[in-house]
């Protein structure tokens, strides 16, 4: 055969052996003359102890880095075929065996088996009743401007409404373009009323436009729809809360005209008030001196408004049914002994207010004015888990965000609402004279109907979901900051005894929504072991309108 003819057959040789490597993720599974090349370190994402030891191992090596004449040339030799040409550099083979070098680093990410779907407990097939009483707030859909009662409700773990109510909508403006930034409870809308009739009575301008309804529209009684609460006619008077005739409110048009410091003075003024005198002071009693941001609606794809309606303390959210901007990391450790993966979950210290003694995902905490969500989950990190900032900014990933449409079983807002917790074997009697049993006491059901009587405060949120993979050496662990007093201790649990604490309901709500959430992504919950799957992920979804984080286009 003529020696240009054997040349060319080399060549093609290669080029294919070289093809296969680079058309499959995995070389290994594709062909057989690329299943004895060497794992190459170009190409794999590393973790961050592989990324921290592969550049010790850069910095200490005289390996020159490989070309991909190098590719061509051993993909040949392997397929055993001659050469095409030689490479200039005297690069050792590197053993993919050997636990130095990048190759053993590459195979711990590249080649990691399927997840295995995880197993269910006894008694349970789905994830989708503890996603329903999580994400459980029900919001009109009605728009805000008709002229009748607005409800807002609870959904049940069977997909039920429960413990419905009145709400009012509140506006940056009652333009008919705008949209509801958030829903009050009748006793606020009534206090707002007071104050704006209060500036009449001055002889002062009003910083609220409130809107009331037409003369024989009739609304129900400012209490649960259906649970003792009646319906009457609108004439004028202010009944038992002052707020049965009030259709919407939004800030006024002099006050829009000042953008979102007027509407920040103007809140600050209010709520300082209300503190003052004890008004709604079980929620402001937790006050921070943390200004949130709340954000406007944007009108159009390069709407030219400011993204931010105005900023208010972090504890006042819940009375105007405000969303809550937050930032939420998920540490795992992937073990390539023994190819399991398990999540560092911190206990939640049994002093805190809300969800005392829960299991939490790794750090989180609500977006401050002027912050990031990336500087979010770095600061919290840092102060709740003991994370070194600079290994989480750069290692840390983002994988989206989690809306948390949330309803509290029962409000502060009423004096008349009891934090006793019931026995879970006691029962009481309601006004109606039923008799109402306590099964379980960390049941959401349960406590609706205990509570239905009562004001559920709205507290509705956005996270921005964040994931972190340290060394399953234990070289960076999370640990508890007594400073901070946040988390009573940290616990590296096994991805069966994650999914059996969810279902017992062990977690925090939104921190439970989270943890599902990185399940699904992983592929540790999906349609072969959820008989509800796609309602799952639907409903971890749901947009209930509430404005989101956004910036204005440059």
């Amino acid at each position: 055969m003529h020696p240009n003819k054997i040349l060319l057959r080399s060549s093609l040789g290669s080029r294919r052996a070289f093809s296969s490597l680079r058309s499959h993720p995995n070389p290994l599974l594709k062909s057989p003359a690329a299943a004895s090349l060497p794992l190459l370190p170009s190409k794999p994402r590393l973790n961050s102890s592989v990324w921290a030891r592969h550049r010790l191992s850069r910095a200490s090596s005289s390996f020159p880095p490989t070309t991909d004449v190098d590719l061509v040339n051993d993909a040949a030799a392997a397929s055993g075929t001659s050469t095409v040409t030689t490479a200039s550099t005297s690069e050792p083979p590197i053993d993919p065996d050997s636990d130095a070098g990048p190759a053993t680093f590459a195979s711990q990410h590249l080649f990691r088996p399927a997840p295995t779907p995880l197993q269910y407990p006894h008694g349970h097939q789905t994830l989708l009743p503890l996603v329903l009483t999580c994400n459980n707030l029900v919001l009109p859909q009605d728009p805000w401007h008709v002229q009748e009662p607005l409800l807002v409700g609870s959904r049940t773990s069977s997909g039920g409404i429960a413990a419905q109510e009145r709400v009012i909508p509140f506006l940056v403006s009652h333009d008919p373009g705008d949209k509801p930034i958030g829903w009050l409870l009748p006793e606020v809308a009534a206090a707002i009323s007071r104050d704006h009739l209060r500036h009449f009575q001055r002889d002062s301008a009003s910083p609220w436009e409130v809107r009331y309804f037409e003369d024989g529209v009739r609304v129900p009684a400012p209490s649960v729809m259906g649970l003792g609460g009646g319906t009457g006619v609108v004439h004028g008077g202010v009944g038992q809360y002052g707020a049965e005739y009030i259709s919407s409110v939004s800030f006024a048009d002099w006050v829009n005209e000042g953008g979102r410091h007027a509407r920040t003075l103007h809140m600050e003024r209010l709520i300082l008030e209300w503190r003052r005198k004890k008004v709604f002071a079980d929620l402001l009693k937790d006050w921070s001196d943390e200004p949130y941001p709340v954000f406007n609606h944007p009108k159009a794809h390069n709407s030219p408004e400011e993204p931010l309606a105005f900023a208010i303390e972090s504890a006042a959210l819940p009375i105007f049914g405000l969303p809550n901007y937050g930032a939420l990391l998920t540490a795992y450790v992937y073990d390539p002994d023994t190819k399991a993966t398990k999540l560092w979950i911190p206990r939640r210290s049994r002093t805190k207010k809300n969800a005392p003694g829960r299991l939490d995902v790794t750090a989180g905490g609500g977006i401050r004015l002027g912050d990031t969500p990336l500087a979010t989950i770095i600061r919290e990190s840092s102060e709740e888990a003991l994370l070194d900032s600079d290994f989480a900014s750069e290692y840390i990933r983002s994988t989206g965000t989690l809306p948390f449409p949330h309803r509290q079983a029962s409000s502060p807002l009423s004096t008349s609402l009891s934090t006793y917790e019931y026995p879970e074997s006691a029962s009481r009697t309601t006004s109606s004279g039923n008799s109402v049993a306590h099964h379980h006491s960390n049941s959401y059901d349960h406590r609706l109907s205990i509570d239905s009587h009562r004001s559920h405060y709205i507290l509705p949120g956005l996270y921005f979901l964040y994931e972190l993979e340290l060394p399953a050496d234990g070289s960076v662990v999370p640990q508890p900051n007594i400073l901070d007093g946040e988390v009573e201790s940290f616990s590296l649990m096994g991805l069966q005894e994650v999914l059996n604490a969810l279902l017992a309901g062990r977690f925090k709500s939104s921190s439970a929504m989270a943890v599902v959430d990185w399940l699904v992504r992983h592929g540790y919950v999906t349609e072969e072991n959820d008989s509800r799957f796609a309602e799952v992920c639907r409903h971890l979804r749901v947009d209930v309108g509430m404005p989101g984080v956004w910036r204005k286009r440059l």
